[in-house]
């Protein structure tokens, strides 16, 4: 075989193999378990020896705020602020009266809605202080949010329970 045919052919091989690789390179999605993660440099942010301070997971407000004298819609929702984003599988609460609930997380906001409506007279919503962050920080104490409900007297002539 003469040695111009065979440099072409080494050549189309090679463009061959460069073309699979190509594709299936390009159409890979990386796999959790292998890909590798580059550490980005930082500068410290303590002192040697000192930990780092970690925020506290924490209440910051409710929605509406708790007023132990106003009376709540039954169908009322409560909102409550964390100081960090919420994990609603780490979240442990207790509802009484027992009331069947939607819970909806966005960030760091826990809204608490009733599946029906909320039980007339006293409602409390605790939460435990075994509850933990989304990054695992634990809790800073237990909170409870009492409320009361009271249906309206005269409910509008299409409102149906």
């Amino acid at each position: 075989m003469n040695k111009k045919k065979l440099f072409y052919i080494f050549l189309i091989v090679l463009f061959s193999i460069a073309l699979f690789t190509w594709f299936y390179l390009k159409n890979r999605q990386p796999d959790p378990k292998t890909s590798i993660i580059i550490p980005t440099a930082s500068l410290p942010t303590e002192k040697p020896g000192i930990p780092a301070q970690i925020s506290p997971f924490t209440l910051l407000a409710t929605r509406p705020p708790l007023d132990s004298k106003a009376d709540y819609a039954p169908i009322a929702f409560i909102e409550f602020t964390f100081s960090k984003t919420v994990n609603p599988k780490t979240l442990y609460y207790k509802i009484s009266p027992e009331t069947d609930i939607y819970i909806k997380t966005k960030g760091n906001k826990l809204t608490i809605y009733p599946d029906v409506a909320w039980q007339d007279g006293e409602n409390s919503i605790m939460i435990s202080d075994t509850s933990l962050a989304a990054d695992g920080t634990k809790i800073d104490k237990s909170y409870e949010y009492k409320f009361k409900v009271k249906a309206p007297e005269d409910p509008p002539e299409d409102f149906e329970l």
